[in-house]
C-alpha cells in the first residue's frame, strides 16, 4: 500500500481525495488556491506563481503517492485543451 503524499505549505489547497479502481487514494488540491498562496505567501506575481507551480508541483513525479492538481474548467474548455 503506498501512502498518499501531501504538499507541505498547501493545507489551505486541499480539496479532498481521489480514487481510482486498483490504487490507493490521493490528495487532490485546487491549483488556483496554491497559486494564491504562492503570490500571498511567497511575494509573486500571477505569472510567477503559475510558472512556478508548473515547473515545481503539476510536473513533478514522486512515485504513486504523488498529489493531484485540479484546475476547475468546464467539460468544453477541457474538450479543446486535448485537440
Amino acid at each position: 500500500m503506498t501512502k498518499p503524499l501531501l504538499f507541505d505549505g498547501m493545507g489551505r489547497a486541499f480539496v479532498g481525495s481521489a480514487a481510482q479502481a486498483g490504487h490507493n487514494p490521493l490528495a487532490v488540491y485546487s491549483y488556483d488556491r496554491m497559486v494564491n498562496i504562492l503570490m500571498r505567501r511567497d511575494g509573486m506575481d500571477h505569472t510567477e506563481a503559475i510558472e512556478f507551480l508548473e515547473f515545481n508541483t503539476v510536473c513533478a513525479w514522486a512515485g504513486h503517492g504523488t498529489p493531484l492538481v485540479l484546475r476547475r474548467m468546464s467539460l468544453r474548455a477541457f474538450q479543446e485543451e486535448q485537440q
